[in-house]
């Protein structure tokens, strides 16, 4: 099971989620980033490589899946 991380722009650091799914996760970045023209919002799981974005959301779009 994937454990999720948020990440808005402007933010220097990745905030982990509590949802389960990544459509859980999708929803709550939407809810606690402020969503701007020209802004971002990510989500994304750790790896033993860092994190890696599975998500992408740019600013008033849809959201793009990257897997």
């Amino acid at each position: 099971m994937n454990e999720f991380y948020i990440g808005c722009s402007g933010d220097m650091y990745w905030s982990k989620s509590t949802a389960k799914t990544l459509l859980g996760a999708m929803r709550q970045a939407t809810k606690e980033c402020q969503v701007s023209s020209g802004g971002k919002i990510e989500v994304a799981i750790k790896t033993d490589y860092g994190y890696e974005q599975v998500a992408v959301k740019h600013g008033f779009d849809k959201w793009e899946k990257l897997q």
